[in-house]
């Protein structure tokens, strides 16, 4: 897996000239380096829909991870009845937490 962008969205070292830029300003000179080298066929706009964070419309860059699942079918009930011993405030907070133990997907 080769994941070119740190938790900024900026390139890692090892990505040539693309190293310690953003993620947002590497577009025009990727187009220009790809017309230098003569492998440029066409650039067009259009409308499309693009992910943005919920909280403060920005958008959102897509990176590769590593990520890790654990499966729940051993743990789901033991933590359900830890649920049951707690002392929930507000008492409503129970019922959220037992339905996401309830709910929590297998990896």
């Amino acid at each position: 897996m080769i994941a070119p962008l740190d938790e900024d969205g900026t390139y890692l070292e090892g990505f040539n000239w693309l190293t310690g830029m953003a993620v947002t300003d590497v577009t025009d000179p990727i187009v220009a380096d790809l017309k230098v080298k003569g492998r440029f066929y066409r650039l067009d706009g259009y409308t499309h829909r693009y992910p943005v964070c919920w909280r403060c419309s920005t958008p959102l860059i897509f990176r590769l991870v590593d990520e890790w699942y654990i499966s729940m079918d051993g743990l789901r009930q033991p933590m359900m009845d830890v649920t049951n011993n707690i002392r929930w405030i507000p008492s409503s907070a129970r019922s959220a937490s037992s339905t996401g133990c309830a709910t929590c997907t297998t990896g």
